[in-house]
C-alpha cells in the first residue's frame, strides 16, 4: 500500500482514500489497454509482414488482421472485456474528467487476465517465429509476476475497516 493511501486510511478519510483507489484502478485499466494494443501491434507484424499504422485503437488494429487472429482476440477477451473501447483508457486513466466507469475489483481482474492471455498467444506466435528469445524470456518474468499478483487479493482490508 502507497503511504498516501496509507494516510488516508489511517486517518478515516473515506473519499481520499477511494479516489487514490480509482488512481490506480484506472493505471491498471491503462496498462491492461497497454497490453493488449502492444500483443495488436505483435501479431499485425507477424501475421501481415508490416508494421501498423500508427494507431492506439485495438479495433482498428485488428482490422487488417485474419480473421484467426481477430477471433482469438475476441475469444480471449471474453465476454467482460469490450475490445472494441478499451482505448478510452489512454485518456481515461490521466484525466478524472474522461474516465469511464472504474472497474470493480472482479472485472479488473478479468481485465488483467485477459490482457496476460492476450499476450501470452503473441508471444507464443514470436517463438514460433523465432524472434529473440532473451526479450521473450524478460515477458515470462513479467507474465509470472503478473499472475501471482492476480492470484492473491486486489483489495485488502486494514483494521479500520477500510478497504484498500
Amino acid at each position: 500500500m502507497t503511504s498516501a493511501r496509507s494516510n488516508a486510511a489511517d486517518e478515516g478519510d473515506d473519499d481520499e482514500h477511494h479516489h487514490l483507489e480509482g488512481v490506480r484502478f484506472a493505471a491498471a485499466m491503462a496498462e491492461v489497454l497497454a497490453v493488449v494494443e502492444s500483443a495488436a501491434k505483435i501479431t499485425h507484424i507477424v501475421a501481415v509482414g508490416t508494421a501498423p499504422a500508427h494507431k492506439h485503437n485495438i479495433a482498428a488494429l485488428l482490422k487488417g488482421q485474419p480473421e484467426s487472429v481477430r477471433s482469438a482476440f475476441a475469444t480471449l477477451a471474453g465476454s467482460a472485456v469490450d475490445l472494441d473501447n478499451l482505448d478510452q483508457w489512454r485518456q481515461g486513466s490521466t484525466y478524472v474528467d474522461n474516465r469511464p466507469e472504474l472497474p470493480s475489483q472482479d472485472s479488473l481482474r478479468e481485465h488483467c487476465m485477459a490482457a496476460m492471455n492476450i499476450a501470452a498467444v503473441a508471444a507464443d506466435q514470436c517463438r514460433r517465429q523465432g524472434i529473440s528469445a532473451h526479450e521473450l524470456s524478460r515477458w515470462d518474468r513479467r507474465a509470472r509476476r503478473v499472475s501471482e499478483v492476480l492470484d492473491g487479493p486486489i483489495r485488502h482490508t486494514d483494521d479500520s475497516g477500510i478497504s484498500l
